[in-house]
């Protein structure tokens, strides 16, 4: 099985050599983030570079570890890039207030904001890290949920071995997320690329206290890696139903996007907008919502919920079965002559699972 992940990365990767025994097979991405992070953390002093906005993984391992948590933020006008200028700012602040700086995380393609890192933002992160001999913690679990026109995702490997690159690197990916979304099954691998001998040891060792991750996880993520291929009996089902997959996820990913949009003060930036486009629309809704949100929320807040109404009240405070109409029709009525949000069938009976905005 690690065999098979070790092709499958090769192949992904443009034919570059992968190393089965660089490869672990975890229960899920999470074990594997976690047991990287209690591998770097020595004690409180210690800190590690995370994302702002991110998945809650990282700041609630960090902070069960007693290790110090280095946020640098996102540049949401940017579409949620990465800049150079903020990683030096959140280094720099860190050291001064004595913290030591063990590693940096990256979540490509992001989570929550969807974002594809362009080949140069990510060989830019590559040489800081080289700059402050940081490790390099890839969160890629994402890199097939990319939906927009024009963009293609990239692995940090890839990256490290073209620019040839000393950068100590774990990447981690997951049956949990993709085409396939088992997340019970809790299959997940990492790969660990430029360490000593020595940590690979410690890298075993650590490993061999857990004695092995589950047999259906390992099975989850061969299966996943190793798809049928053209000429099998089995192929053609299975790109229809990869394929119909993909599609439900991306059409849904653009019909939540324009929902959000419809909200006041909330701008899904979509489909990886560029900043100028981010920034004018940004503006035009913000004019829009400064004369609507107060009457809005004046009415919004005086409005019961029907769940949390006692069953002989109605929604309207008189007695009464409480009002039946979803959330989402209270708010239009509330809105008041607003764009009703309708209810399509984009991907309905596909697919029921939610996923991050991939691009």
């Amino acid at each position: 099985m690690r065999a098979n992940v070790a092709a499958y990365i090769a192949a992904r990767d443009g034919g570059d050599p992968a190393d089965k025994d660089a490869v672990f097979l975890t229960n899920g991405a999470s074990d594997s983030v976690k047991n990287i992070l209690e591998m770097l953390v020595r004690g409180p002093t210690d800190g590690v570079m995370v994302p702002t906005p991110q998945y809650p993984l990282y700041s609630a391992a960090l902070t069960i570890m007693g290790a110090r948590r280095v946020s640098y933020g996102l540049l949401e006008a940017e579409g949620w890039g990465v800049g150079v200028d903020d990683w030096e700012a959140a280094h720099a602040a860190a050291v001064a207030e004595g913290t030591t700086v063990r590693a940096l995380v990256v979540i490509n393609p992001g989570n929550p904001t969807g974002k594809v890192l362009s080949l140069a933002g990510m060989e830019d992160l590559v040489r800081f890290r080289e700059r402050h001999t940081l490790v390099l913690m890839a969160d890629e679990v994402y890199q097939v949920n990319v939906y927009a026109e024009g963009k293609a995702f990239t692995s940090f490997k890839r990256v490290v071995q073209s620019l040839g690159s000393p950068v100590e690197l774990v990447s981690f990916h997951s049956t949990s997320k993709g085409m396939i979304g088992e997340c019970g099954l809790r299959g997940g691998s990492m790969e660990v690329v430029n360490f000593h001998p020595h940590a690979m040891d410690v890298f075993y060792k650590a490993a061999s206290v857990s004695l092995c991750s589950s047999i259906p996880g390992q099975a989850a993520m061969d299966v996943m890696v190793k798809p049928p291929v053209e000429g099998e009996p089995s192929f053609a089902l299975y790109k229809q139903e990869m394929d119909a997959t993909y599609d439900a996820l991306r059409c849904k990913t653009a019909k939540l996007a324009s929902v959000l949009n419809t909200l006041p003060g909330i701008h899904a930036t979509g489909r990886n907008e560029t900043g100028r486009a981010v920034r004018k629309r940004a503006a035009r809704r913000d004019r829009r919502v400064c004369r609507t949100w107060v009457g809005l929320w004046e009415s919004a807040r005086n409005l019961p919920h029907p769940h949390y109404l006692p069953a002989n009240r109605g929604c309207d405070g008189t007695d009464g079965q409480p009002d039946a109409r979803l959330p989402s029709e209270l708010y239009e009525e509330i809105r008041g002559g607003g764009r009703r949000v309708g209810r399509g069938t984009c991907g309905e009976g596909r697919s029921s699972r939610s996923q991050t905005f991939g691009g």
